[in-house]
């Protein structure tokens, strides 16, 4: 998994910032993503955006 691999090259304290957009077909939701960054041994920090925006963007941040 991506995730993995970029909690095992990140520095400690470094982000990893992942956008999302809510019309994409390949699109995780917030809740899944949290999950498999907390499975990749990733603290999650914070969320931004909206979740039912048009369009929108959504970004999440995983700190290490």
């Amino acid at each position: 998994m991506a995730l993995r691999e970029l909690a095992r090259v990140v520095k400690r304290g470094g982000r990893i910032v992942v956008g999302e957009l809510v019309l994409d077909p390949d699109y995780v939701s917030p809740s899944r993503l949290r999950s498999l960054a907390t499975a990749a041994g990733l603290d999650f920090a914070r969320q931004a955006g909206t979740r039912l925006a048009s369009g929108g963007l959504q970004k999440m941040w995983a700190i290490r």
